[in-house]
């Protein structure tokens, strides 16, 4: 099947496709299928593993490791086989427009490449982070919003101090909008974007990484807690080799995972979720390895925290 590379930007450099899946209801019921069976039968012939937990707020599964029924003429191996290909096919014609779009540039010795798996994650409904309501979105109807994940970013901050491969692009594939609440949510120095993608669709943005955008800003994001059903979506990354500026290496000890350094910021015990947002206040704090290393964020101005709805 060809795909039809439409777009259209949401806010600076988060991107959504669409029509790339238009047989999103077969998608969805190969999906399903599989779940099924690998629930009532783990070694069934498939092509995906069986679901597995997902930190606590959901369940994850992908193709690796797979290989050892390569050859099975099994109807749902071959349907999730074929699906796994057209989503390595989709992501790789995608990540390649978006980087002409933008022009994201592979520096000397990063070696741009695509993870090799193919995943399916799901949110389960009705889990909520166990936090205050200080940290919970808030829509421009005054609701609290329940987090089913912190704000943070997928390029690995903890890791920026030393040479990794890490991510510079997130390319999420979502299979389902039947479910309430969910949407993802976008915080740069441009303030709160939420958005709640269409069946089909495909998000990609930056995934954190201080060398895209050149701008020194730095993408968070969250999502909100589903309800009523799950939530389906499949996650791409353009990985790289991080290698960090004089700077970045010299800080290796100065923040290390699980410190605490004294001061307003003394509550950040993780580099993981690295933001914190106060309603109250109306302000946003950021752990201060970010505040150094992030330009954008630099100054100890108080920045207002307000989300955007977006609509069709």
């Amino acid at each position: 099947m060809e795909f039809s590379l439409e777009s259209h930007e949401i806010a600076p450099y988060i991107r959504v496709y669409t029509n790339l899946f238009p047989d999103v209801a077969e998608v969805l019921e190969v999906i399903y299928e599989h779940e099924r069976t690998t629930t009532k039968d783990p070694d069934a012939p498939r092509y995906f593993k069986p679901y597995r937990n997902w930190y606590t707020f959901g369940r994850v599964t992908d193709t690796e490791e797979s290989s050892y029924q390569s050859n099975s003429e099994d109807p749902n191996f071959i349907s999730q086989k074929n699906l796994a290909n057209r989503i390595i096919q989709g992501r790789e014609l995608i990540i390649k427009d978006y980087c002409k779009t933008y022009g994201v540039i592979e520096p000397e010795g990063s070696d741009f490449h695509i993870q090799s798996a193919v995943n399916f994650g799901e949110y389960e409904p009705d889990f909520e982070m166990d936090h205050d309501k200080s940290i919970r979105t808030e829509s421009i109807y005054g609701i609290q919003k329940p987090l089913a994940m912190n704000y943070h970013t997928d390029f690995e901050i903890k890791k920026m101090c030393r040479p990794e491969v890490n991510f510079l692009l997130t390319c999420n594939f979502y299979w389902n909008d039947d479910y309430e609440g969910g949407e993802i949510v976008f915080y740069s120095s441009a303030g709160l974007i939420s958005y709640k993608p269409n069946a089909g669709e495909v998000v990609i943005f930056p995934s954190g990484s201080p060398y895209f955008p050149l701008d020194g800003d730095c993408y968070f994001h969250c999502a909100n807690a589903v309800k009523k059903k799950r939530k389906y979506f499949s996650r791409n990354y353009l990985m790289y080799n991080h290698i960090p500026t004089e700077e970045m290496l010299s800080l290796e000890s100065a923040y290390p995972r699980g410190h605490s350094p004294r001061g307003p910021d003394s509550f950040y015990d993780s580099l993981f979720n690295q933001l914190m947002i106060d309603y109250s206040n109306d302000t946003v704090s950021v752990h201060p390895i970010i505040k150094k290393l992030y330009k954008k964020y630099a100054s100890d101005e108080k920045i207002t925290a307000r989300e955007i709805e977006l609509f069709d």
